[in-house]
């Protein structure tokens, strides 16, 4: 089966037309669709379709519907990604602190090199080899040449978590035993169990914003582990959707204050698009604001 033809601006417009979209503005609807492709945009209108099947937007649905719901995205992502930094930068200084405390104290200080030290030895090998491409894209920065030329090319710990990923950062913790997840689980106000799953949400959320991946009217694939007595007092909540995952944003943000930011914005988005979105759409119960306000204790 052949691919579908690429079209220009003009006959992506004349396809939103066909659709059943109302324009208001060609001249506008073409800007729009020269900074937001067509594939994108469309993306935000799933849900004035007259059926998930269907192609056709229900009568009367406009441009500026859709685009609402996108600039809301949009704004979403933005909110989410200053929290989801802080929540990474915690991660990093807590991950490299404990295992080194645990195992690096002794010369060389160098047991984060050796495999030894790690229970997941092949997924230890993954985050290695990552590392290597890491420093090599990294070969201009000042640490990285400082740390190569003085120590042989080997860094402490807190150094390498620098150039880890998030997601690698999730899976050397994973790697780790039993007993240094421990310490750092509880450095983090939790355990272990519910820290690898919460680090994996939060490094897929983080890679989510950061490519500007649609977060309205979508799930994640992974389930967020909120706990059994949260899930059955609270049943509505569903564990791949966003409101989860911004629960768990709330309960690794490392402060009080942090976590009421975070609510205060996103209720003020909320309160800013009433009008115009429906907070279902990002999986938020109709009770969401107690929920939320009540992580920030």
């Amino acid at each position: 089966m052949n691919l579908k033809q690429p079209l220009t601006v003009s006959e992506q417009l004349l396809k939103l037309k066909e659709h059943g979209l109302v324009v208001e503005s060609d001249q506008e609807a073409k800007e729009l669709l020269s900074r937001v492709s067509y594939y994108r945009l469309s993306g935000y209108g799933l849900q004035f379709r007259i059926s998930a099947s269907s192609s056709k937007y229900c009568a009367g649905t406009t441009l500026v519907q859709v685009l609402d719901s996108y600039l809301f995205d949009e704004s979403l992502r933005s909110i989410f990604r200053i929290y989801l930094e802080r929540i990474e930068i915690y991660a990093r200084t807590n991950i490299a602190t404990g295992f080194s405390l645990a195992k690096c104290r002794e010369e060389p200080c160098d047991a984060h090199y050796h495999d030894a030290n790690f229970y997941n030895k092949s997924g230890y090998d993954f985050i290695m080899n990552s590392l290597e491409r890491e420093e090599r894209h990294s070969q201009d920065s000042l640490f990285v040449q400082h740390h190569k030329k003085r120590y042989e090319n080997r860094m402490p710990l807190w150094v390498m978590a620098e150039l880890l990923s998030f997601s690698n950062l999730s899976k050397l913790y994973s790697a780790m035993y039993t007993s240094e997840q421990i310490s750092i689980a509880k450095m983090m106000h939790t355990k272990p169990a519910t820290l690898r799953n919460h680090l994996h949400c939060m490094s897929t959320f983080r890679n989510k914003c950061a490519h500007g991946a649609r977060l309205y009217n979508s799930n994640f694939s992974f389930p967020a582990k909120l706990g059994k007595k949260y899930l059955q007092k609270n049943p509505g909540i569903k564990t791949s959707s966003l409101f989860s995952y911004v629960i768990v944003m709330l309960r690794r943000l490392p402060t009080v204050e942090y976590r009421k930011a975070l609510v205060a914005e996103i209720v003020a988005l909320l309160s800013e698009y009433a009008d115009r979105i429906d907070p279902i759409f990002i999986g938020f119960p109709v009770n969401y604001l107690p929920l939320l306000w009540n992580e920030t204790r």
